[in-house]
């Protein structure tokens, strides 16, 4: 009997055994990191993960006024390689996010209150293809490791159901490599996190998505999986940053906003194209500079700008028209084309 009570006394206290050593580890990790960033030596990121990202959510900003709520799904792929035209997508990864966005801007940012409650679809197929060596490398995906895989396609569709809109870190790539399988996905609107947000205006020094969290003072795991960068893409774009503005009054806080809300911004500005038709060739470095890009089948340089698509018989907005004239005297662009795209071909 001795001996069997001294047995249930050590089950009895082991959860609060274990209880009492993790709230110790976690009281000194507290006091062991905040001594490392007094020093000023050092810098402490902390892992992300789904306990992490519903602490993000959930300390998010919240509207006070009424709301619209957009539905989007963030999606990463892995690849055989880089050419859509010759490549195979072999793992995607697709996440539905509910965002609430208020009415007027000016109440607070954005937040992904429901984004936590809705597990990833993560799905990977057999390619056609064998992975290149440097996609293998990349991702630790093997040819063999596919070997008679397959993705649901209903059940992949199934997520994708009523949504608004479509966000990826690389979206010209991961759109293209997703709708030669799927081809219903360029009827889809697409948003870039990496490319339509300013991240370098809010302090950022790379676009990359691992430089984007460690700037933001997280690290993830499992890089280059398409769940695991799912995953850091919802809470690099959930995290709240300082906009740079100064504060309406000194007793405000500094504004902020999120990945999340400078998304619907673009998205709701609409996109134009900008021809720089004509172009002399010694011009090429001036317009790379500007955010001109090549294409090759046109053999014209392009940009995008946000805003509405200009009318015949409207004159060109402020911003549109000082493109126009930058065009004029610095390439000798006289005629430039504003074209105005949807936000299904703007990532085509």
């Amino acid at each position: 009997m001795h001996g069997n009570q001294i047995q249930g006394d050590t089950m009895t206290d082991q959860p609060a055994a274990e209880t009492l050593e993790s709230y110790l580890l976690d009281y000194w990790e507290s006091i062991a990191s905040g001594m490392l960033k007094k020093r000023g030596r050092h810098r402490v990121l902390r892992r992300i993960d789904e306990h992490q990202l519903h602490e993000t959510v959930s300390y998010a900003r919240r509207p006070t006024a009424p709301v619209n709520t957009v539905n989007l799904v963030v999606v990463d792929t892995e690849t055989t390689g880089l050419d859509p035209d010759h490549d195979e997508v072999v793992e995607i990864a697709a996440r539905p996010v509910t965002i609430v966005e208020p009415l007027d801007p000016k109440d607070s940012c954005p937040a992904a209150l429901a984004s936590h409650q809705q597990p990833a679809f993560v799905g990977r197929r057999e390619p056609g293809v064998p992975m290149s060596e440097g996609a293998a490398k990349v991702t630790g995906i093997s040819t063999e490791a596919l070997a008679g895989q397959a993705i649901d396609e209903a059940a992949l569709r199934k997520v994708f159901d009523g949504v608004d809109l479509v966000v990826a870190h690389n979206a010209r790539f991961d759109r293209a490599m997703c709708i030669n399988l799927w081809p219903w996905m360029a009827d889809l609107d697409w948003a870039c996190s990496d490319r339509d947000i300013g991240w370098r205006d809010f302090g950022a020094h790379s676009h990359n998505l691992q430089a984007l969290a460690n700037w933001q003072g997280f690290y993830f795991e499992g890089a280059h999986g398409a769940e695991a960068d799912v995953q850091a893409l919802l809470h690099t774009l959930a995290v709240p940053v300082l906009t740079g503005e100064p504060p309406e009054t000194p007793f405000d806080p500094h504004p902020t906003t999120t990945g999340f809300a400078e998304l619907l911004r673009s998205w709701n500005a609409g996109t134009v194209r900008v021809f720089a038709w004509g172009s002399p060739f010694h011009t090429k470095d001036r317009l790379r500079l500007r955010g001109y890009r090549w294409d090759p089948g046109y053999r014209v340089w392009f940009r995008d700008m946000l805003g509405p698509a200009p009318s015949d018989d409207a004159p060109l907005g402020t911003e549109m028209q000082a493109e126009a004239e930058w065009l004029a005297a610095e390439c000798s662009v006289t005629a430039p084309e504003f074209r105005g795209l949807s936000n299904q071909e703007r990532w085509a």
